[in-house]
């Protein structure tokens, strides 16, 4: 079983699409809300919309929204790729509403200027605990390539680099994209960290104003993913780590998957405090926050007994 929030990872409430409803049969990608501000939720496979009731979402305030119960059909028609996505790549990438990877849930055209003069990837994944970045660089790397290709293609971007801190996997790349090696202590991820390191950028202009765009390691793949199977993301790598998990780990998981069933992959002990993000980022879950779903802000998911900590 599997929930469906009417929030928007960005705590935007979503209305359902006319038709969509209670008892509606849906197919993989199908979009079954949207707001304002151009999000949406779609379905993350073919299923049965069973019920609409209040359920948490994974807030600090574990936060009771309107919620529809999914049900998965017990057999999903084969993924069908395309090896070359229609052109132009822009607005194909519009139209599947890509969402950042990196936590902030961003719809990742929301961050596109008209000129594009640097294009930073970003995988410096610098917390202690999280993995994504490295399992993804590790297990996938011809496809964050070809994102990150593709993401260059689409925003006509005069220069990409790839940000890497030390020790994670470097991926061949083309020429066209450049590497930079920097020193990975928390937080030099941070985006108001990192850009003022690989170019002249103004510290409190917004990037977009300044012809320049950040994007996390795991949006480059989101595009590949995207692109290749014509569908919106319906769902993101997520690390899982602390001293309360047995078998901790990087893994993909679609979205609507209720937290504590991701953290049962990762053998949790039931006694640690459960936070979103790490050690030092993200906050704590209330006990009941655990049944809230996967959303696209939830780029991990880190158990251990609570006590003070501090950033080193």
């Amino acid at each position: 079983m599997k929930y469906l929030p009417l929030l928007s990872p960005r705590q935007h409430r979503l209305q359902a699409l006319p038709g969509i409803g209670v008892g509606s049969h849906v197919t993989r990608g199908q979009c079954l809300a949207t707001n304002v501000w151009g999000e949406a939720l779609h379905a993350p496979e073919a299923g049965v919309l069973l019920d609409l009731r209040l359920h948490p979402v994974a807030w600090p305030e574990a936060p009771e929204v309107p919620t529809w119960t999914f049900q998965p059909d017990a057999v999903q028609a084969p993924l069908a790729y395309q090896p070359q996505p229609p052109r132009p790549l822009r607005p194909h990438l519009e139209r599947l509403r890509v969402v950042g990877q990196g936590g902030a849930a961003f719809l990742a055209q929301r961050k596109w200027p008209r000129e594009v003069k640097l294009l930073v990837i970003n995988a410096m994944e610098c917390e202690p605990d999280i993995t994504a970045d490295a399992a993804l660089l590790t297990t996938a790397p011809e496809t964050v390539v070809q994102g990150i290709l593709w993401l260059r293609e689409a925003l006509a971007a005069e220069r990409t680099v790839l940000a890497l801190k030390p020790g994670l996997p470097c991926p061949p790349l083309p020429p066209e994209v450049t590497v930079q090696v920097l020193p990975g202590t928390y937080p030099a991820g941070a985006e108001r960290l990192l850009l003022p390191r690989l170019s002249s950028i103004l510290p409190g202009v917004l990037p977009a104003m300044q012809s320049v765009v950040c994007h996390n390691v795991g949006t480059a793949y989101a595009v590949w993913q995207s692109l290749t199977q014509n569908l919106p993301p319906l769902g993101r790598w997520l690390s899982l780590g602390g001293s309360s998990l047995g078998q901790p780990q990087a893994l993909w998981a679609s979205y609507g998957t209720p937290l504590r069933a991701l953290l049962a992959v990762g053998a949790y002990d039931g006694q640690g405090q459960v936070r979103v993000g790490g050690r030092y980022s993200g906050y704590a879950l209330l006990p009941q926050a655990l049944d809230a779903p996967l959303q696209a802000h939830i780029n991990a998911l880190y158990a251990a007994p609570a006590r003070p900590v501090q950033a080193p």
